[in-house]
C-alpha cells in the first residue's frame, strides 16, 4: 500500500506541474491572435491565455492597426517590456504601471474614446 500510495503521489505531482504552469491570462482573442501571429505565443492557440514564459522577457512590443483589440489585459506580466508602441488599436486604456522597465513608450492613434471624449 505505501508503494501504490508514493506512485500515486509521484504521478500527481507530474500531472499537477505540468497542467499548473504559469499562464498569463489574457481575455482579448484579437490581443491573443497578434500574439500568435507575431510568433510570441508558443501554443499558437486563441485560448484566453498565454504561457507567462512566451512574454515576461519580451523586451520589445509593437502592436499596430488592429482597432479590434480593445483591451490589453494581460499586459501587466510583460515586465521585462522596455519599448512598448501601441497604435491604431481600438483600447479605451492601457495600465502601464507594471512594466517597471520601461523606457520607451509610444502610443499612437487611438480609438476616439481613449482619453474620454
Amino acid at each position: 500500500i505505501y508503494v501504490m500510495s508514493y506512485f500515486t503521489l509521484v504521478v500527481f505531482l507530474c500531472f499537477f506541474k505540468t497542467f499548473c504552469a504559469q499562464v498569463t491570462v489574457i481575455p482579448d482573442s484579437f490581443f491573443v491572435q497578434e500574439l500568435i501571429d507575431q510568433g510570441i505565443d508558443s501554443d499558437g492557440m486563441i485560448n484566453g491565455m498565454v504561457a507567462t514564459a512566451d512574454v515576461e522577457n519580451l523586451t520589445s512590443l509593437e502592436i499596430l492597426g488592429n482597432m479590434n483589440i480593445t483591451s490589453l489585459v494581460g499586459l501587466q506580466d510583460f515586465q521585462s517590456l522596455m519599448m512598448l508602441r501601441l497604435e491604431e488599436l481600438g483600447i479605451l486604456q492601457v495600465d502601464i504601471s507594471a512594466l517597471t522597465n520601461l523606457d520607451d513608450f509610444n502610443l499612437g492613434f487611438m480609438s476616439e474614446n481613449f482619453f474620454g471624449y
